[in-house]
């Protein structure tokens, strides 16, 4: 969800160039599977065969990538992607309530999706008696509310984005609850530093 929030901030950056590069970096990520099945899967699983239209897709890849590059977008010349990755799309939106629910939220929580080490610390290990270890995660109620007020408010935050954009009359609501939970001014006692916070 922090992804799409992202995304569609970074979209709307330069909605014309932006929209192709995201279009074309599909087709360019569908090619990559078949030549990665082919190149590492096909003795086992036989060869994915040739499609015609894989020539037109590569074309519309090259044009993505001339574009990208003719339009400056930092990197495009140095990388097989032709999106910014996330920190890079961020650079480009520099938006700070972007920013914070990448540091604060996407990134303790991306632990738990690549098996980072800290996603371990809030468990239970006990040894047993053949010499093995089980693990017992012990996670509370009260460990998830802080979870899911962030999910709730990126949802709401995703419904103002999309509002703003396509003219949905539930922007207004989802603008309230995103308010709520992560207001425009962070209170002093909220603040890790006491001090008054910055609009």
């Amino acid at each position: 969800m922090i992804e799409s929030n992202i995304l569609i901030r970074f979209l709307a950056k330069n909605p014309k160039l932006h929209v192709e590069l995201w279009q074309a970096e599909g087709e360019r990520n569908s090619l990559a599977i078949i030549e990665e099945h082919n190149r590492l899967h096909a003795e086992r699983w036989g060869r994915i065969p040739d499609d015609p239209a894989d020539e037109e897709r590569r074309e519309t890849v090259k044009a993505a990538r001339k574009l990208a590059i003719e339009s400056g977008l930092p990197g495009a010349e140095k990388r097989s992607a032709l999106l910014p990755s996330t920190p890079g799309q961020l650079e480009l939106i520099d938006e700070r309530a972007a920013s914070e629910a990448y540091t604060l939220g996407y990134r303790p929580m991306s632990w738990d999706v690549h098996s980072g080490s800290p996603s371990f610390l809030n468990g239970l290990f006990e040894p047993r008696n053949d010499g093995s270890v089980s693990y017992t995660e012990q996670s509370t109620a009260e460990d998830l509310v802080g979870v899911r007020a962030f999910g709730m408010t990126t949802f709401a935050s995703t419904l103002e984005l999309v509002g703003m954009h396509v003219g949905l009359a539930i922007a207004e609501d989802a603008r309230q609850i995103r308010s709520r939970y992560v207001p425009d001014e962070i209170p002093e006692n909220q603040r890790l530093d006491g001090q008054a916070g910055a609009p």
